[in-house]
């Protein structure tokens, strides 16, 4: 009996957004008021993902992460001296269990905190997001929204094909 190997086929995209928000989160949030327009506000990260267990989430706008990240949201102290920029944000608020990934621009680093000292609960940390938008947000698709991938030559203002 052979076994099947199960094939994630989104796998790939979310990949290639993982590397883009590494190395694309300065040019991002520089970029901040060009996000601003419907069609690149509603373009997502296929690696991003924020939310509560019992209070929902989802798959965040990139504007919606920006602008959070601007207001202090969904950061955390690098080790390097700089912010940790959060995309992938999830856990329980109570058993604080929880799974983080960001990246900082400053070193370029690809972190997977955990939480502890003050902030060890990840509600405190996902709440505030959660609570100021609407939810809708995080699971409805927006046919104007252009591709992510495209997101960060849009923004360099390059010719695209």
């Amino acid at each position: 009996m052979s076994k099947k190997l199960l094939v994630d086929p989104a796998r790939p995209l979310r990949l290639e957004h993982r590397r883009i928000l590494q190395s694309d989160i300065a040019l991002c949030l520089e970029h901040h008021e060009e996000l601003e327009t419907p069609a690149l506000w509603m373009s997502k990260p296929q690696c991003a993902s924020v939310g509560l267990a019992y209070l929902g989430g989802g798959t965040p706008p990139i504007g919606l992460l920006v602008e959070a990240w601007r207001n202090q949201h969904l950061t955390l102290p690098c080790v390097c001296g700089g912010t940790t920029y959060l995309w992938f944000a999830s856990g329980s608020p109570l058993s604080g269990r929880h799974s983080l990934t960001g990246a900082c621009p400053s070193c370029g680093a690809l972190s997977q905190p955990t939480l502890t000292g003050t902030r060890k609960n990840v509600g405190g940390l996902v709440w505030p997001v959660l609570e100021r938008y609407d939810r809708s947000l995080f699971t409805k698709e927006d046919e104007r929204a252009v591709p992510f991938e495209l997101l960060p030559a849009i923004l360099r203002g390059e010719q695209l094909a």
